[in-house]
């Protein structure tokens, strides 16, 4: 049977393993690329600005985790409940609850962005930044958001 989103019943017919592969390899890919960015990003940080740039990072990194853990969230709540949903066989709600999810990731993110502009320094000043600090990691988890 082919596999693809406008049939849900592959869920059924395909074996564990080859589902395994189909929907953990993607969120291993994803995490590993997360990782390899905040390497890289560290590198070229290091080498371009030094120690500052640096503690810049790490200031901004509480802030990047939360947002990657409400993603995370919403992501593993949804999948949880699209697989519900499909096993009741219940076609219209799995696609009416992926519908809400990608609502919930939009407003999040549209919230996360605003609110992180918006309050920014107060956000910094918790992760604790100095004066000195502040302007780097300010410029870097504007960036970032």
């Amino acid at each position: 049977m082919n596999a693809n989103i406008d049939n849900p019943r592959f869920m059924e017919t395909e074996s564990v393993p080859r589902l395994l592969a189909r929907f953990a390899v993607p969120a291993a890919v994803g995490m590993i690329a997360n990782a390899i960015y905040n390497i890289v990003d560290r590198v070229f940080v290091g080498h371009a600005v030094g120690a500052d740039g640096i503690a810049a990072i790490a200031l901004g990194f509480p802030c990047m985790l939360f947002f990657f853990a409400f993603a995370i969230m919403v992501g593993v709540g949804g999948s949880s409940r699209v697989a519900l949903q499909l096993g009741a066989r219940n076609y219209e709600g799995a696609r009416q609850t992926v519908g809400n999810v990608i609502f919930l990731c939009l407003v999040g993110g549209a919230f996360f962005l605003l609110g992180g502009r918006m309050f920014i320094d107060p956000i910094l000043r918790a992760s604790g930044a100095s004066d000195a600090l502040l302007p780097a990691a300010r410029v870097y988890l504007s960036i970032t958001m």
